[in-house]
């Protein structure tokens, strides 16, 4: 595991992003609504995965007692995931990115809001989402089902599944061809730094693509 966190960290989603289109796979790339918080941060690994909605007349109490559930349900090295199915209110804050940090969470990535900005950003809690909102989950948002399958725009997240997040965007690593990537992740990364020092060297860039490119 944690080779293949090292081989992928070192790889920008855009590289990555080529591998999984050469593989002949389709609908990877989430939508590039959802964007980075730090832009310097890269974060890989397997995805913890639920969904939720905003239910009328959630009571503070089952609020709190099902997040705080669900936040002890994601585990060390896993990237929170979520389908909130709401840009309505904030699905991560101060409090529970502390909360996840501590736990040895890589980052989160959220088709939604997220509130507390300035206390993320001085963590150093990486995230990705859509928007921003001082509302919190106690205006009504209840966490529904948790390592389930869910879908960001037209990507499909599997539990398990992983995920490739920087600047540029994000894309999804199905589980059973992640060890196919990582395999051409080295090969293609050496490749890309024999183009461009070719290129510095003086040789046509046409020249250097085609004899390194594979």
């Amino acid at each position: 595991m944690n080779s293949k966190l090292r081989i992928l960290n070192d790889c920008s989603t855009s590289l990555v992003h080529d591998l999984l289109r050469d593989s002949g796979l389709e609908d990877f790339t989430l939508p590039n609504r959802i964007t980075a918080l730090l832009p310097s941060k890269t974060i890989c690994g397997p995805a913890f995965t639920f969904d939720g909605e905003i239910v009328s007349g959630a009571s503070k109490k089952e609020v709190i007692s099902r997040w705080m559930r669900l936040l002890d349900c994601c585990l060390p090295g896993q990237i929170w995931t979520s389908q909130p199915n709401s840009h309505e209110v904030a699905q991560m804050g101060g409090l529970s990115a502390q909360i996840l940090m501590s736990k040895g969470v890589l980052g989160c990535i959220i088709d939604g809001a997220l509130r507390d900005s300035d206390e993320i950003i001085k963590l150093v809690f990486p995230c990705w989402r859509i928007c921003h909102t001082p509302r919190d989950i106690f205006d009504g948002f209840l966490p529904s089902n948790h390592n389930i399958p869910i879908k960001i725009g037209d990507v499909l997240i599997e539990p398990g599944d992983w995920l490739h997040a920087d600047l540029d965007g994000i894309v999804r690593i199905p589980l059973r061809h992640l060890d196919d990537i990582v395999a051409q992740a080295t090969d293609a990364k050496n490749n890309e730094k024999k183009i461009q020092a070719s290129i510095s060297a003086g040789v046509d860039p046409l020249t250097a693509y085609q004899t390194f490119k594979k």
